[in-house]
């Protein structure tokens, strides 16, 4: 999980760890919430908003394969 430290799925809080089994694939589950600054209206100014993020990790014939999300609150 190193890898994904430094990524913007990962607050510096640090992330929940988790795992599950769907159809015979076993997932790894990273899920963190974090403020981040977004532009407003593309003004200079910016308005910090509440993001959740989840990053899921799984093998797929040899191959990994990651699934990110990002969503805000509103």
């Amino acid at each position: 999980m190193h890898a994904v430290a430094g990524t913007p799925y990962i607050s510096q809080k640090g992330a929940d760890v988790g795992a599950f089994d769907s159809g015979k694939r076993a997932f790894v589950t990273l899920t963190a919430d974090k403020n981040a600054a977004v532009p407003n209206n593309g003004s200079t100014q910016h308005d910090t908003v509440h993001v959740n993020t989840l990053l899921m990790i799984t093998e797929s014939n040899g191959y990994w394969v990651v699934i990110a999300e990002m969503v805000d609150d509103v």
